[in-house]
């Protein structure tokens, strides 16, 4: 934050020899004009285009730089985009980036410019070229300044010098927060023990999970894998112990490509190996689209977004279910409204969600789930999560038919019988890269998606 503040500093310095010079057209240039190429997607701005945007910014630094039309052998490069604030105000932003070795390589991307839609052309031109101007002085130094007749001013201009004087270069956490790429690792553990001596239930679980994420606002791609480990220990009714141990295995991946920034699609597949929950291996593809009620953007603090489509499932179990099927191959339907938002001086994240999905081949094989999370983020890195659901099941296709209570594995672990099912977990997370767009970046999230 140092690094960005002593940035914008020198940057609004800059701005004002840049834009109030008497007559900068006349002054000196530098030992060689630098190689620009200018970016520009507009999708909500009507008043002006691109091609008027990019003349008016090099026309008027036509003194010091050269108009480069691709971004091959260039000394600076920048990208303007624009977002719909409200109805009546348009954000955009501009990212530079330089390839001079003289100067950091590190991607500036200053403070959005917000500008009212009732501005007409010449003046939105006008903002928007100075505002484009403002920052290329940062990787100028001004060597001299001399007066001259007619009110008139020579500047002379030289690349600045990669000396000890200069501000530091971003550490590796920092270049990660500020890179398209977010990791995040959940840690939680929990351990009971109940009764009393030579009676007593034990029971410990540990789940832990790693998410590893690329995000864009075009595209999307999310990973998930996690192990939970859970160990049991009982009475057995004879002065002995039962007991045993469950691992559960789970990876997802997600692959997301939203062609507006209302509506999205996605492909999810979900792998599960569950042995306390008699599943050997159980798989899920699902696609769909998604439209979000609030267009998404990464300063958005609140979220309501539907999601419907099929999904296409193959379940291989341990022991036969009601069916009497150890395997399993299906096509079925979900649909999945949900809603989320930030707050607390964005620390506190909260989602809710609503999940249906409905078996084609086998109807009564249907399910309801309703969740909830929320997030305390304590820094850019650390963060508490509490998640609770309720599932409504009223037939189970992986619960088995005749489940085998002498086996300590089903005794002990057994889970998914028809009927409902309530379960809370708390962790803590650790979060390395782009957190600040991850939390509002929720996307075809899958932390809360129903089975």
């Amino acid at each position: 934050m140092k690094i960005k503040s002593l940035v914008l500093s020198v940057c609004n310095v800059w701005a004002v020899i840049f834009l109030f010079l008497p007559n900068q057209s006349e002054g000196g240039a530098l030992s060689r004009k630098l190689r620009v190429t200018a970016n520009c997607i507009l999708r909500y701005t009507t008043v002006t285009n691109c091609v008027d945007i990019k003349n008016e910014f090099f026309q008027q630094q036509s003194n010091i730089i050269d108009r480069v039309d691709s971004s091959s052998n260039v000394d600076l490069e920048f990208t303007v985009t624009d977002e719909q604030i409200d109805a009546t105000h348009i954000g955009y932003t501009y990212k530079w980036i330089s390839h001079m070795p003289e100067t950091s390589t590190e991607p500036f991307i200053p403070p959005p410019l917000v500008l009212s839609t009732g501005l007409d052309q010449l003046s939105t031109l006008t903002k928007l070229r100075d505002n484009a101007s403002k920052c290329l002085a940062f990787y100028l130094d001004i060597v001299s300044e001399v007066a001259g007749d007619n009110n008139s001013t020579t500047v002379t201009y030289k690349l600045p010098n990669d000396d000890p004087a200069s501000p530091e270069k971003p550490g590796w956490i920092e270049r990660l927060a500020n890179s398209p790429y977010y990791f995040n690792l959940r840690v939680s553990g929990s351990s009971a023990t109940q009764g009393s001596k030579g009676n007593t239930t034990k029971q410990e679980g540990f789940p832990e999970s790693l998410e590893v994420a690329y995000l864009k606002s075009k595209f999307k791609v999310d990973v998930t894998g996690s192990v939970s480990v859970s160990k049991m220990s009982l009475p057995n009714g004879t002065g002995g112990t039962l007991s045993g141990s469950d691992t559960q295995k789970n990876f997802s991946g997600l692959t997301v490509y939203s062609f507006t920034k209302d509506w999205s699609v996605a492909v999810v597949n979900t792998a599960t190996i569950d042995p306390g929950a008699n599943i050997r291996l159980q798989n899920t593809t699902q696609t769909g689209v998604e439209w979000i009620l609030i267009p998404f953007r990464t300063t958005e603090n609140h979220e309501l977004a539907f999601r419907v489509g099929p999904q296409y499932t193959t379940l291989n179990l341990y022991t036969p279910n009601i069916l009497n099927h150890v395997n399993e191959n299906y096509l079925g339907v979900f649909a999945q409204v949900y809603l989320y938002w930030v707050t607390f001086r964005d620390k506190l994240m909260i989602g809710l969600s609503g999940t249906g999905t409905e078996n084609i081949q086998h109807t009564n094989f249907y399910q309801a789930t309703f969740a909830a999370s929320a997030t305390y983020q304590v820094n850019s890195i650390i963060g508490f999560t509490g998640q609770a659901s309720y599932l409504i099941d009223p037939q189970s296709i992986t619960f088995p038919g005749n489940p085998n209570y002498s086996n300590p594995l089903q005794s002990l672990f057994l889970s998914g019988q028809p009927g409902s099912t309530s379960n809370f977990s708390f962790s803590m997370n650790l979060t390395l890269g782009n957190s600040r767009w991850k939390k509002r970046d929720r996307r075809w999230n899958t932390s809360l998606t129903g089975n």
